[in-house]
């Protein structure tokens, strides 16, 4: 069943991503190949700073950026609001829905089943786990369509802000009340849970915030993406905590067993930020770990993760279900590094990743029902 919700997710991304098509015909302009050209050439900082003014300016302007990009001329300032169906289209795009479902649920109700195999699942205790997951993952993806616009209108012209569907300001209000509804329930774990899963929440929150402004050394964490991902993965552990402290309050927090499902869950997330970044033609402002430290470093980092996660799967008894699918992405990875001529096949190593993290986050549910 859950490789069937997974397929249906596939085909619904597909489908949500069917109004992009159009403005991925940008990378038929010639002079946009040139620029990528250029940049991948090593140019000058000058000239990628001209680059990324360029596009700034056609989107402000009312400049079509390509015969194939439609961007409507009234939104082409900072003032005004976007219409609602600039919203919806936005979402489809960069929040598929059952996309996001499936990794705010699993790893709820693996929380759940990790805790008590036996007992029932909590039905509302089922629905506030995955509210609060659900939240963190749509503002973390508001945060960082706003942080990655410069490179984005380079790199990626065809996403919703570089191509003036929507205006980054609107994003930035939205953060804001993503926020505030975060904390209105963090207040209400505090409330009607007791203190643990509202502080945890509260936390989650402020280290959001912490994120959103790079923690004021944003040019030092770019120039180092390890440090980069991981100050920005590790909020995954507290994500997790939340919600087992919501399901058993009075757990002892000075044990293992409220913090196992965060660090795999950390294990899947950091493997699938490292391995969907494989492409060995992407645009060097994307600065990837493949470009930055080569293929060596980024296959022991994706070790290091992996082996994090057979060590809780050890922990938890949940080895016979994950080392399989662990011990895929590693030689996945290990195939397309070693054998010349493989790298163009980068898109199968990431389909493994997204296995390998989907694996990660519905564990307990797969072992519970299927081992």
């Amino acid at each position: 069943d859950l490789l069937v919700v997974v397929a249906l997710a596939i085909v619904y991304q597909s489908t949500a991503t069917a109004p992009r098509e159009r403005a991925r015909s940008i990378t038929n302009n010639a002079s946009y190949h040139d620029e990528q050209t250029n940049y991948n050439n090593n140019c000058p900082a000058t000239t990628v700073a001209r680059m990324v003014q360029t596009r700034k300016q056609s989107v402000s302007s009312g400049t079509p950026l390509s015969p194939g990009i439609d961007v409507n001329p009234s939104k082409r300032n900072y003032e005004g609001s976007s219409p609602p169906s600039a919203w919806v289209t936005f979402f489809m795009e960069r929040v598929p829905i059952v996309v996001y479902l499936l990794l705010a649920v699993g790893p709820t109700m693996s929380v759940m089943i990790s805790l008590n195999p036996e007992a029932e699942l909590d039905q509302k205790k089922l629905l506030l786990g995955s509210a609060c997951m659900f939240l963190f993952l749509v503002t973390i993806r508001f945060m960082d369509d706003v942080k990655d616009y410069d490179t984005d209108v380079v790199a990626h012209p065809e996403r919703p802000l570089p191509r003036g569907l929507l205006l980054v300001h609107e994003v930035v209000a939205a953060v804001w009340v993503l926020l505030a509804t975060m904390l209105a329930l963090a207040a209400y774990f505090y409330q009607t849970y007791g203190p643990a899963p509202g502080l945890f929440y509260t936390f989650q929150i402020f280290y959001l915030y912490l994120m959103y402004i790079e923690f004021g050394c944003g040019e030092f964490l770019d120039a180092h993406p390890l440090l980069y991902a991981a100050t920005h993965q590790i909020i995954i552990l507290p994500g997790c905590v939340t919600v087992t402290t919501l399901m058993e309050p009075d757990i002892d927090l000075f044990q293992a067993k409220p913090y196992l499902m965060g660090l795999l869950a950390l294990s899947g997330f950091f493997t699938y930020e490292v391995s969907r970044k494989l492409n060995p033609n992407a645009p060097r402002i994307l600065g990837t770990y493949l470009i930055i430290y080569g293929k060596l470093v980024t296959f022991v980092v994706v070790c290091c993760s992996v082996s994090l996660g057979a060590w809780v799967a050890q922990e938890i008894g949940w080895e016979r279900l994950l080392w399989p699918m662990q011990a895929l992405m590693v030689s996945s990875l290990a195939v397309l590094f070693a054998i010349p001529g493989l790298s163009k096949f980068y898109k199968i190593v990431e389909a493994v990743s997204v296995f390998h993290l989907l694996s990660t986050l519905w564990s307990a549910v797969i072992f519970k029902y299927c081992f």
